[in-house]
């Protein structure tokens, strides 16, 4: 199930549980954002980058050296 939170974006839900699942948006055309608590073993799983860290709110503070686009 899809719900568009505002114009060009689109959020995606569990249509049994109404969990949220993924986000899209027109503003990152070919991206799909999924939670990483979708995942059944998240651990193996390890970023290579921070993306959109411009709009990181001022309290987040991130100990890694990571590039951030």
């Amino acid at each position: 199930m899809t719900y568009e939170s505002s114009p060009g974006n689109t959020r995606g839900f569990c249509g049994t549980c109404g969990s949220p699942m993924f986000y899209r948006s027109y503003r990152y055309p070919n991206e799909t954002h999924f939670y990483a608590a979708l995942l059944d073993h998240p651990e193996p799983v390890e970023p290579t980058a921070h993306f959109h860290a411009d709009e990181m709110l001022p309290w987040v503070h991130l100990s890694d050296n990571l590039p951030r686009r």
